[in-house]
């Protein structure tokens, strides 16, 4: 099973959710302990092992650090107008 890193800004965006979406986001989380490419996931182009995870209205920004086996959540953010441009 690899280790789960959680970046501070991630943490702070985190605290800040309302329950029902802040524990769903922790549940996902917990796939990416057995699964690099759980359901959902799609690589970031451009990055070697970087990713993005979509939880609702939120998406979830990870890097995977292949010699180390950690998952680093670098961003938690809500998608909206400004997400991809």
């Amino acid at each position: 099973m690899r280790e789960i890193q959680v970046a501070s800004q991630a943490v702070k965006f985190l605290r800040e959710l309302p329950d029902d979406y802040k524990n769903a986001i922790k549940e996902r989380l917990k796939e990416l302990e057995t699964d690099l490419m759980p359901r959902g996931a799609i690589q970031l182009k451009g990055q070697e092992k970087c990713y993005r995870l979509r939880i609702g209205p939120y998406r979830v920004q990870y890097h995977f650090m292949e010699k180390e086996d950690v998952v680093l959540i670098y961003k938690i953010s809500r998608r909206d107008e400004t997400t991809y441009g």
